[in-house]
């Protein structure tokens, strides 16, 4: 077993101290996927270890068409939801952001278990291994893939399958071929990874201590705020559900729904669309909380790296500050609002250099004066969705004998025109379209 070079602390829930405490509950989970399989790609293995008894076991889940994929998702989230129940310090550890991408993806996908996915990210379950790696260590390899991670900590592999361009060929092979023992080597090759993932955690605790020696003082661990969806939130959510459940009552088949039944299916759909689509923004506005400086520089909604350079002027009781920065690709433009990721405070831009690299922004002066650190960071705040569009009262209120429910273009574009609100093509009501069939009583502010 080799040591890596060097090791550092990078800050509060950074790196090493990103860590959370090792729990008796704790999974290991990694994917794998195919994107050329379907039209929306699928991800076909879900993999996880399990550490909770006195010997490590591992699970592996397959799904081969968009059904399964479905089910197994639906699966996953179930389980380590009841898992939280009965251990609330567990966490789900992966390497790099491709499994909570991928869960997102499918929440999308599939409409389903979004609440309860949204519970697991609020309180911050999911653990990337790969982001703890890449900002604490320095290691004598050329990356940081796993694969070149694993001779500091276990044996080197020496399966069939090693790496995951792979695995994606062979599965590939699979669906030509049929053939059983290449999803026998796609199962094993997933194994060592979940077992890697274990080992890994362990390795990196060690790392910790040796990090405490070299700093001098105990480091932190994450800490997570309760955060629980708002009453009136939930109480939304409930109506829209049921609602939702009317309009698709009996669960019919894809491949056996009526013209009504489809147009149906597809405007329950739509009911929480644009909380649905908000959804992504929020996520991201989140992830840049987590990294680095460094890290944020490569991200083009962001400024990062900001130096301070003195007070250039005053707007009322504002100042303006003159802020430099480093070279980097970014959206930011003047006269927009942004936010301070390291004091969440609001920020207006009222000027954009990037021939010479500076930034004017308008600021209410505080306690004490301006920060004069180099890591101040601007980033774009995500807009909140009201309630009301959220949960698209336009198409609620679609009057259905104004409106034949078809399936095909023309439904489609009428149920695009609800999401955008009433027209005088489109006529509204003051009945739930759910209510047709006497099994839904919602109420919606508009």
């Amino acid at each position: 077993m080799r040591s890596p070079t060097s090791c550092w602390n990078p800050g509060p829930a950074k790196g090493l101290e990103a860590l959370p405490l090792p729990s008796r509950g704790d999974l290991y989970f990694d994917i794998e996927a195919d994107p050329y399989a379907g039209p929306e790609g699928l991800e076909f293995l879900f993999g996880f270890v399990d550490a909770s008894g006195e010997e490590i076991t591992y699970e592996a889940w397959w799904a081969h068409d968009p059904t399964e994929e479905k089910a197994m998702f639906e699966r996953f989230i179930d389980l380590v939801t009841q898992r939280l129940a009965r251990f609330p310090d567990m966490h789900v550890y992966h390497y790099a952001p491709y499994e909570i991408g991928a869960l997102r993806r499918l929440m999308g996908r599939h409409g389903t278990r979004e609440e309860e996915l949204d519970n697991l990210l609020r309180r911050q379950v999911f653990v990337d291994l790969y982001q703890v790696v890449r900002q604490s260590l320095r290691i004598s390899e050329e990356s940081y893939s796993i694969k070149r991670l694993e001779p500091f900590y276990m044996e080197k592999r020496d399966d069939r399958i090693t790496e995951e361009s792979i695995a994606l060929v062979e599965y590939e092979r699979y669906l030509e071929t049929g053939n059983d023992r290449i999803l026998r080597d796609l199962e094993e090759y997933n194994r060592y990874d979940c077992i890697s993932l274990y080992y890994l955690q362990r390795w990196l605790e060690r790392r910790r201590v040796e990090l405490k020696s070299i700093v001098g003082h105990e480091l932190s661990r994450p800490t997570v705020e309760e955060a629980e969806a708002s009453e009136t939130l939930t109480a939304a959510l409930q109506e829209v559900q049921a609602c939702a459940a009317a309009l698709t009552r009996g669960g019919v088949p894809e491949n056996e729904r009526s013209p009504e039944q489809h147009g149906r299916w597809l405007l329950s759909e739509l009911l929480s669309w644009h909380r649905r689509e908000a959804k992504s923004e929020w996520w991201r506005y989140f992830d840049r909380h987590k990294k680095t400086p460094e890290e944020l520089i490569d991200d083009s909604e962001c400024l990062s790296g900001l130096g301070y350079e003195g007070v250039v002027g005053q707007v009322a009781r504002s100042e303006i500050y003159k802020l430099t920065f480093p070279t980097q690709e970014h959206k930011i433009e003047p006269g927009s609002r942004y936010e301070d990721l390291n004091t969440g405070k609001g920020i207006t831009v009222t000027e954009v250099n990037n021939d010479e690299l500076y930034v004017l922004i308008k600021v209410f002066p505080v306690p004490g004066g301006p920060c004069m650190g180099r890591h101040e960071l601007f980033s774009v705040r995500p807009t909140r969705t009201a309630d009301a569009r959220a949960f698209s009262p336009g198409l609620l209120m679609l009057d259905p004998a104004t409106v034949p429910l078809m399936s095909g273009d023309r439904l489609r574009s009428r149920s695009r025109a609800a999401l955008l609100g009433p027209s005088p093509s489109i006529p509204a009501a003051t009945t739930c379209f759910a209510q047709r069939s006497s099994a839904c009583r919602c109420t919606f502010v508009s």
